[in-house]
């Protein structure tokens, strides 16, 4: 016999959204880094903030909607 499967609770959604956000904070990071030596190795030294702050802002958006998702989810499901 099997146990039936818990719904999602808000600890699920934390969990997720956290898991989200190291997620795209890796890909952040990567970037950053070549966003700065790139320019060094190429000789310009302009590096591009703009294509930073957009990631980040990516990346916090992702992590709102995956909490926002899974927490609707628990509530749907009556476990919050």
């Amino acid at each position: 016999m099997t146990q039936p499967t818990p719904g999602p609770t808000p600890a699920d959604a934390r969990t997720r959204a956290l898991r989200t956000l190291l997620q795209n904070l890796v890909i952040d990071v990567l970037l950053g880094i070549i966003l700065v030596v790139m320019p060094v190795v190429q000789g310009t030294g302009s590096v591009d903030w703009r294509l930073l702050l957009a990631s980040l802002l990516k990346t916090l958006f992702a992590t709102l909607l995956s909490y926002g998702q899974r927490f609707l989810e628990a509530k749907k499901a009556g476990t919050v």
